[in-house]
């Protein structure tokens, strides 16, 4: 099979993964840059409904949302993170990391693809200034990663927040999340 076919198949392997998790016609163009036809074809074919609208923005979403989802997106964008770091691609790390949380939230996450799609362009290019919005940092407080704001304005760790509710030591959150970092 020629390099050209392989790369065709692997973008629509991609594109089926992103349809399952919910991913709108843009995203799904800008990570696998298939034709937006072949894609809304492709939705037909699987019975996938794309969402309609405008795509998220973090600047806006992140900060309405309530701590369970704050938490889902600091998981997302630590692992985007770690994966970058190791040096692996941008829609890779994107796809692993999002697999991640749809894992750990048992398959109903409260981050959308479209989310996470934004969240991974906020972080993955600090210093440009429409990008850079967002940076990952680690909490003080328990020692777990969060997404820290690059614009002013500040956000708490959602791990904190969640925590406060935990009276018994030795499964305390916090005690969990030092032991894991």
């Amino acid at each position: 099979m020629s390099g050209s076919v392989q790369r065709h198949l692997a973008a629509l392997n991609v594109a089926q993964k992103c349809l399952g998790w919910g991913a709108r016609l843009h995203t799904i163009h800008e990570i696998t840059g298939l034709n937006r036809h072949i894609l809304r074809q492709l939705a037909i074919d699987h019975n996938s409904e794309m969402p309609n609208g405008r795509p998220a923005d973090g600047a806006h979403w992140y900060a309405r949302e309530p701590s369970l989802g704050r938490a889902e997106a600091c998981i997302f964008t630590a692992q985007f993170v770690r994966l970058r770091a190791q040096k692996f691609d941008k829609n890779p790390s994107l796809l692993n990391a999002y697999r991640c949380v749809f894992e750990i939230a048992r398959e109903s996450p409260r981050l959308s693809f479209d989310q996470a799609f934004d969240l991974a362009a906020k972080v993955d290019e600090p210093r440009s200034r429409a990008r850079g919005m967002f940076e990952n940092d680690v909490c003080r407080e328990c020692g777990c990663n969060y997404i820290k704001s690059m614009k002013g304005k500040y956000f708490d760790c959602p791990f904190c927040k969640l925590f406060d509710g935990f009276r018994e030591p030795a499964l305390h959150p916090k005690t969990l999340c030092k032991e894991f970092a």
